[in-house]
């Protein structure tokens, strides 16, 4: 019972030592972040702030490109975010060129995925280019039971999404004969 009535004291007496030296050291520190640290962009957000800059699709293609020759292009996109982008280009900027290159990327980089080659339809049709845009609807469906990364309700749309394209694609091409 000693022993612990001394531990408890010691204890206590050093509580307000402890709690100073995390003040001064931690809580009210300055910031110590190297200069080097702080200027420097990780790859990663390189090639995102060039992606998403104004002209910056060729060049963040070259640099993926360089990356996958030196086997480090794993990580260095996201499909979902790469998707996401492409549609925006699309949509908010007009700019289905750039979509078009940027769901080329996704494609590239994600090749077992169904959607990518879905969405590289959808950009083909947003260009007016109808053979391509079937060739790549078709090419989302036959790589369906191939995708192990999406959910199955996702692969449902992704399904509807192709089917409604090739049945209009071809379609209309037939009307046209």
């Amino acid at each position: 019972m000693l022993l612990e009535a001394r531990q408890v004291t010691a204890d206590l007496g050093l509580e307000p030592a402890v709690l100073d030296w995390f003040a001064v050291n931690l809580r009210d520190a300055p910031a110590k972040v190297p200069a080097t640290a702080a200027a420097k962009p990780t790859v990663i957000e390189e090639f995102w702030t060039t992606l998403t800059s104004p002209g910056g699709v060729a060049k963040a293609r070259q640099m993926y490109d360089a990356a996958k020759k030196a086997g480090k292009q794993a990580g260095l996109m996201s499909e979902a975010d790469t998707n996401i982008l492409g549609y925006t280009m699309m949509r908010q900027d007009n700019n289905a060129k750039d979509a078009l290159e940027v769901f080329k990327l996704n494609a590239d980089a994600f090749p077992d995925s169904a959607n990518t080659y879905d969405s590289l339809s959808d950009a083909y049709l947003a260009l007016g280019n109808r053979e391509e845009a079937l060739r790549n609807a078709e090419k989302a469906l036959e790589m369906l039971p191939k995708d192990t990364e999406a959910a199955d309700n996702f692969k449902t749309l992704v399904r509807e999404s192709a089917e409604t394209k090739i049945k209009e694609l071809k379609k209309s091409t037939s009307d046209h004969m």
